[in-house]
């Protein structure tokens, strides 16, 4: 989720709509691990974002590992090397996190936030998922500049984790 490690920007990245996905992959019976790349928020922070923290309890260390401690470089690539899927779900572009999931063989789970189509089109180099970009971003319109303002979007979430659920 966060390749840069910094926990303050989880929720702007989509760590909390990769949790409510990792919830309905692994309650449909699928098999697999997730693993997360960045301090875990606190109880509160998860709830108000609907994650279900009762199931992080449980899979934590099953299904679900935190790396929650600095890692370098190339620990880092190592695991995203070993994953089929890089999931960033995230408000604003991150490139080089998208670049470097595709150089290591990891197919990118992102949204369609202003600059994704650079580097992905939809099935061809990964998955975009809809929605982020009309709800977050607008033209300012004194000066026609393109401009991002995160907030809660509880509906937009939904939409993403069925997206990400029914796509992987």
């Amino acid at each position: 989720i966060c390749a840069n490690q910094n926990p303050a920007v989880f929720f702007e990245r989509g760590g909390h709509i990769v949790l409510r996905f990792w919830k309905a992959f692994v309650e449909n019976k699928r098999d697999g691990l997730l693993m997360i790349v960045c301090a875990r928020p606190n109880d509160e922070e998860l709830l108000e974002h609907g994650v279900d923290t009762d199931f992080l309890r449980r899979e934590g260390g099953n299904s679900i590992h935190w790396a929650q401690d600095l890692h370098p470089n190339h620990e880092i690539n190592s695991l995203i090397q070993s994953s089929h899927f890089f999931v960033l779900p995230s408000a604003s572009l991150h490139s080089a996190s998208i670049l470097q999931a595709m150089s290591l063989g990891s197919i990118p789970v992102v949204t369609d936030i202003v600059g994704t189509s650079a580097y992905i089109t939809d099935e061809e180099h990964g998955i975009v998922l809809t929605g982020m970009r009309e709800a977050i971003w607008h033209r300012n319109p004194d000066t026609g500049i393109l401009m991002s303002q995160y907030c809660k979007t509880p509906n937009l979430d939904n939409s993403l984790v069925r997206q990400v659920t029914s796509r992987i």
